[in-house]
């Protein structure tokens, strides 16, 4: 392994991308030098390197558990870049990182639903989970212990149908969502720097989502996810039915 090469390219590619931050295409080369150097021998200098790369794309747990393993806590020069790191990693955890975009916009695989697939939490409780090992919302997973239903009755099988057809509807809004973001309905617009693209979109992580059934016809769902035009912040939006009508920042 010729650690020289790699620091070398490190060094440019960091350069432009604090240049131009979130650049797409510096972005998955730094991705690309990072998976090299993780099929490479994993020596000090590579992780130190690798933790550099994490760090600069905003993955600061991993950051810090990098830096742990190969420094000298009792270092000082070490002791101030570990708070730092330590802090980040509290509040960030790997969050906001920055995202693959040739991995997420793969077509993620949509489970298909049945009647008996919703799971009521408790008798009487009108709260339902689902029974499926992956949620697709937005072509992205939603982890399953956050996406829930709630009703204000029983649900019919008629309804279920309803919600299974609403569900495959959600897998991917890809126009409609852009073109909400991008709009005057979006109140936040004003204080964004950039505009959702496909990128934008590809790159969106599900946090949770949240359904209310009040009747046929009448949904209402809210969606948390990150995105990387504000990636300190989490959006929350509302959609009626199947139309977006209000997205929330919250952070």
């Amino acid at each position: 392994m010729n650690i020289t090469h790699y620091k070398k390219r490190y060094n440019e590619l960091s350069k432009q991308f604090r240049e131009i931050y979130n650049n797409h295409d510096i972005s998955i080369d730094l991705f690309d030098l990072l998976y090299e150097l993780q099929a490479e021998d994993q020596t000090v200098e590579n992780k130190t390197l690798q933790c550099h790369i994490y760090a600069l794309l905003e993955y600061w747990q991993t950051a810090y558990k990098l830096l742990l393993e190969v420094s000298d806590p009792n270092d000082s020069k070490v002791k101030s870049k570990l708070f730092v790191f330590s802090e980040k990693a509290k509040t960030y955890n790997d969050t906001f990182g920055l995202k693959d975009v040739r991995k997420t916009r793969e077509k993620k695989e949509v489970p298909i639903l049945s009647l008996d697939d919703f799971i009521e939490q408790e008798e009487g409780s009108n709260q339902y989970n689902l029974n499926t090992k992956r949620i697709v919302v937005f072509n992205q997973y939603c982890p399953t212990d956050r996406f829930k239903v709630s009703t204000s009755s029983d649900l019919s099988d008629m309804d279920k149908l309803e919600l299974i057809e609403y569900l495959h509807w959600l897998t991917d809004l890809r126009s409609p969502l852009i073109e909400f973001y991008n709009s005057d309905k979006n109140g936040y617009l004003p204080f964004i720097e950039g505009k959702a693209d496909d990128h934008w979109y590809d790159t969106l992580e599900i946090y949770s989502t949240n359904i209310r059934y009040f009747k046929s016809g009448h949904i209402e769902t809210t969606i948390s996810m990150g995105d990387q035009l504000i990636t300190d912040h989490i959006i929350d939006l509302v959609i009626d039915n199947k139309v977006c009508v209000e997205m929330n920042f919250d952070g």
